[in-house]
C-alpha cells in the first residue's frame, strides 16, 4: 500500500541529514541480521542496489530516501523542520521488498550497455527547469508497439529500472524534486493501454508510483484523445 508514504504517529525525526544517514544504515544493519539465521545466509540487502552501475555509494542511495522523507513548513521559504527517519524507513523496506520480487530481471550487471537497446526505444529525454527540478520528457505517442514487442518484458523493465535510480541517485532530484513531461500523441485510451504487456505495466507503475524516493513536483500530460 501507499502508507510507507505517509507520516505516523511517534515516527523518529531527526534535524539532520548526517543523524539520518547513521540512523538508516545502522536500520539496514541491523535488518540484515534478522535475514541471517544459524542456519543460513541470506544475500546482503545492498546485493539489489545496482551502486556500481552509477558509481554510487550506499550513503548516496540512502540520502534519496532521506531526502525524499523531509518535511518542511507551509512557507516554501521556510527552512527544513526535520527529516522523517521512519518514513524513510518505511519507502526503503517498500524498495527492497520490490526488488527482491524481481531479483531475477537483475541477475545480469544492470549496465548502460545492457539497457541501450530498451533505451532507444523509450527514448527518454532529461533536462532540468529554472529551480534546478529534474525533468523527464517521455513522448508515449512515437512509441512502436511493435518495435517494443521485440524485446521481452525483463529487458523493458530492466531499462526503468536502471532509469529510475538514475533519478533517485541525481542530486537535483534529491534536493528540489521531478517533475514528468507526457506527450500521448492523440493515441487513444486502448492504445495506450497496451502498449505494455500488463503485467510489465503493473510492476513499472508500482515501482513509479509506491516505490521511488523520489519528490514528485507535477505531472504535465498533452495530446490526451
Amino acid at each position: 500500500g501507499m502508507a510507507d508514504g505517509k507520516h505516523i504517529r511517534d515516527d523518529v525525526l531527526v534535524d539532520s541529514l548526517a543523524d539520518g544517514l547513521e540512523l538508516l544504515n545502522d536500520y539496514v544493519v541491523e535488518r540484515q541480521k534478522t535475514m541471517d539465521t544459524p542456519s543460513s545466509s541470506s544475500s546482503p540487502l545492498m546485493d539489489l542496489v545496482p551502486l556500481e552501475s552509477f558509481n554510487a555509494t550506499q550513503d548516496q542511495f540512502l540520502t534519496a530516501f532521506l531526502k525524499w522523507s523531509e518535511q518542511k513548513g507551509h512557507d516554501k521559504s521556510s527552512e527544513l523542520v526535520k527529516i522523517n527517519v521512519s518514513k524513510a524507513r518505511r519507502r526503503l523496506d517498500a524498495y527492497f521488498a520490490w526488488m527482491q520480487d524481481n531479483r531475477k530481471d537483475f541477475e545480469e550487471p544492470l549496465t548502460l550497455e545492457s539497457i541501450l537497446p530498451a533505451s532507444k526505444i523509450w527514448d527518454i529525454q532529461i533536462t532540468y527547469d529554472e529551480e534546478n527540478i529534474f525533468v523527464w520528457w517521455i513522448d508515449l505517442g512515437s512509441l512502436d508497439k511493435a518495435e517494443i514487442r521485440k524485446l521481452s518484458p525483463s529487458e523493458h523493465l530492466r531499462y526503468v529500472v536502471w532509469f529510475s535510480h538514475l533519478v533517485m541517485l541525481d542530486k537535483n532530484a534529491q534536493d528540489n524534486g521531478a517533475m514528468i513531461i507526457e506527450d500521448l500523441g492523440m493515441i487513444g485510451f486502448w492504445k495506450m493501454a497496451t502498449l505494455v504487456p500488463t503485467e510489465l505495466g503493473a510492476k513499472m507503475d508500482r515501482l513509479t508510483i509506491g516505490i521511488l524516493p523520489v519528490k514528485m513536483k507535477k505531472i504535465y500530460i498533452f495530446g490526451a484523445a
